[in-house]
Formats: C-alpha cells, sequence, structure tokens
C-alpha cells in the first residue's frame, strides 16, 4: 500500500511495456480483504494489470475466486486492461476512487458469476483497439449469479459498447458516459435472465450508443436516464423465454429518452417518455397495467394480449392494438392524445382490442381519411370531456395504489 504523497507504481524497466499482474490461487474461505491496494499506479502493460484466475490465459489457473479484491486510489495508464478474468468465476472485486486512460481493450473485462462494485472513478479511452465485443464494462458469458455495481461514475470515449453483462444483478447510479463519435455497440446489456435477476437505474445519461437489451426478469427499474437515440429491447427472462415479467411495484420506467422502445411481457408504470416507437408485445403478465402520463412517442402499438394501458397526455403517430387471441383481449384508454398520422393504413386500428381516446387531436394527411379501423372484435371510442376527467382520475387512483403497495 501506498498513501496520498507517496504511490506505489508498477510498470516495465525503464518505463517498458510488461505483462501485468497474476493472481492463480482460488480460496473457497476466508476470502475477505484478501489482496488490497491503495494508492498504487498501474502503467504499460500488454494485456490485463490485473489477471484473476489464470497467468494472462495460460497455466496454473483456478476456476472459482481468487479475490476478494479491494482497491482504492488506483491508475491505470496504456494498459491492456485494467482488470481481467482468467477463469477466476466468482471473484469478488470492490474498487473505489479509481482512474483508467487507455486501455486498448474493455476496462473491466470479468469472469462469469462475478460481484463486483464500482465507485467514484473515471475512464476515458476503454477499448481503443476498437473490438467489437469490448467496451468500458463487460464479462465472459455464462454466469448465473453475480452482480455488477456502478455508482458516481465519469466514462469518455469508450468505443463500441458501454455496459455489457449478464450478471443476475445490474445496480446503475449516477454515471455518465460521452464519447466524440456516435458508437455502434450497446449502452447497455443487461443479460442476466434467471429467477431473482434485477436491474436498477437511476441518472445514467450516456446518449451515444445504439441500443440496449434488458433481460432482468424479477425487478426492472430506470429512473432519469438518457439512451439519445438507442434502440431499447426489454425482453424479461430472455427473448425466447414465455415467463411472466415485472409488473406493479417491481416495474417502473420514469423519464427515459430512447429510441424505440419494445417492451415484451412486461408492464411498468411509465412516466415522462422522449423516445421512438412503443411496442408492447407477448401476453401481459399481471392484471396491474401499463400506466402513466407524458409519452412523447412515434406511435403505440400493442401487438399482444390482456394488457389494460392507461396513458394521459400523448403525443404520438399512430395507436394500434392488436391480439390474436379474442379471450384475453386489450384495453387501451388514452387521454389529451395530440396525433400526426404519416402512414396510409389507418392512424387507430384495433383487433380484439378496445381503444378509447379522450380529447385530443388526430390529424391526418390530406390524401388519406381513413382515421381508425374495428377489426375483428375491436372498438374504438372517442369519449367527450366530462367524460376524460373520469380516465385521468382512474389512472392517478391506480397509481397511488401502487405507490402506497410499494411503501409497505
Amino acid at each position: 500500500m501506498g498513501n496520498s504523497t507517496d504511490h506505489i507504481l508498477f510498470e516495465g524497466q525503464q518505463g517498458a511495456t510488461w505483462k501485468g499482474l497474476a493472481f492463480t490461487a482460488a480460496c473457497s474461505t476466508g476470502t475477505d480483504d484478501r489482496h488490497e491496494m491503495s494508492y498504487v499506479d498501474f502503467a504499460n502493460t500488454t494485456d490485463a494489470a490485473i489477471a484473476a484466475g489464470s497467468r494472462h490465459g495460460s497455466s496454473p489457473s483456478s476456476n472459482a475466486n481468487v479475490g476478494n479484491f479491494t482497491m482504492d486510489h488506483v491508475t491505470f495508464s496504456n494498459v491492456g486492461t485494467a482488470f481481467k478474468h482468467g477463469s477466476g468465476q466468482g471473484t469478488v472485486m470492490t474498487m473505489s476512487d479509481f482512474e483508467i486512460n487507455d486501455a486498448s481493450g474493455a476496462c473491466f473485462d470479468l469472469a462469469e458469476d462475478s460481484e463486483v462494485t464500482l465507485r467514484d472513478g473515471e475512464m476515458t479511452d476503454c477499448n481503443s483497439g476498437g473490438n467489437s465485443w469490448g467496451g468500458a464494462v463487460i464479462n465472459y458469458p455464462g454466469s448465473t449469479s453475480g452482480s455488477l455495481i456502478l455508482e458516481n461514475i465519469d466514462i469518455e470515449d469508450s468505443l463500441v459498447n458501454l455496459v455489457d453483462v449478464d450478471f443476475a444483478n445490474v445496480w446503475i447510479s449516477n454515471l455518465t458516459a460521452t464519447s466524440a463519435n456516435g458508437q455502434s455497440g450497446s449502452v447497455l446489456g443487461a443479460a442476466g435472465s434467471g429467477t431473482g435477476s434485477t436491474l436498477y437505474i437511476y441518472n445514467m445519461d450516456a446518449p451515444d450508443y445504439s441500443d440496449a437489451s434488458i433481460e432482468s426478469l424479477d425487478s426492472i427499474e430506470m429512473e432519469m436516464v438518457d439512451w439519445g437515440s438507442a434502440d431499447v429491447s426489454i425482453a424479461p427472462g430472455g427473448t425466447s423465454s414465455t415467463a411472466a415479467g415485472p409488473s406493479g411495484t417491481s416495474a417502473s420506467i420514469d423519464d427515459l429518452t430512447a429510441g424505440d422502445l419494445t417492451m415484451t411481457r412486461f408492464a411498468p408504470t411509465l412516466d415522462d417518455l422522449s423516445i421512438g416507437a412503443l411496442s408492447i408485445l407477448g401476453n401481459s403478465p399481471s392484471s396491474d397495467g401499463i400506466m402513466g402520463a407524458n409519452w412523447d412517442t412515434e406511435g403505440i402499438a400493442v401487438s399482444g394480449c390482456g394488457y389494460n394501458v392507461l396513458g394521459d397526455t400523448v403525443t404520438t403517430d399512430y395507436i394500434s392494438g392488436s391480439c390474436s387471441n379474442s379471450a384475453s383481449p386489450n384495453n387501451i384508454i388514452l387521454s389529451d392524445v395530440d396525433a400526426t398520422y404519416t402512414g396510409t393504413m389507418n392512424a387507430v386500428y384495433a383487433r380484439n382490442s378496445k381503444i378509447t381516446i379522450g380529447e385530443g387531436e388526430i390529424t391526418m394527411p390530406s390524401s388519406y381519411d381513413k382515421m381508425s379501423k374495428a377489426s375483428t372484435n375491436g372498438r374504438i371510442v372517442l369519449l367527450e370531456k366530462e367524460k376524460i376527467l373520469m380516465v385521468k382520475f382512474f389512472v392517478n387512483f391506480r397509481k397511488k395504489l401502487l405507490i402506497k403497495e410499494q411503501q409497505f
């Protein structure tokens, strides 16, 4: 350990490059505070500055926890990776007050089932080599448990991807990421999809990536999230799953900026959206309903079954409810609607769905006047002003019930 005035420096002789440190022996018990580093600087490595589980991919190696690692006031400059798996499944690592400058691969390339906490850190030029798999924080796929906590983190110019992991639990608070250019990869991949998997995000500003994918099954909560124009896919349990996703007090999105938002088997409260098209797929996970206010979208399509959707103050292009099962119709109630239709079919379409639209305005192309179509078992209702007040009351009443449930 060093101190604030006298750091410990690991680098090659006379500033030359070197391989990095490797930790290869696992312990099943007594791992707390096994490896501690404070005020330590790493520079000019050709591989991972810290390799956990093997000698940089060679023998000796271990496929178990070779930590715990507890680090603070550490820096990494011109490295292959700051911290990387070398097997080391389930390794526990906590790092705070850290800086990373130029990692040719991912800044953190973690093992399966790792338990990782990163706080009060700065990362610059992660994945400077532009690897398709790289980013700021990634892990080797195959986790059935594990967790990632990111708090008070600033990231600049992480190429291709930002965060892409498959740990069971992901918790992010106060993360800002900027890039000089738009990136082609994921702002967030949360692929942990098993029973008990959760995602929590508060105040994440990362507008320069192309997409996000979320598969958390038990709980998804997002507040104050700006992902620019990234298309977001939420499929609890994975895209091939039929399991019911989160709903009620376990599901909320509040203040989201993104591209298209596609939600499958997921019924959150939705407030303050600024997105592209909103698509709702699969079977509704519960009768709790999708409800909220201030939806600024480029279209709303419920293509699943059994959903109760209640929205107030809605901007959109089209509104569609289409279910293949007459025994499980959708019920969509929208008030204060401002729709400007740009297609060539119908601005409002219902099949095995009831769509109720409150006060508002639907603007059609001048050459097309077929505003709505009620297909098989479809019903479309336009409400007068007095009834709109009842719709708004019901939306607010249901939201208050959910808040009270959460408090208890």
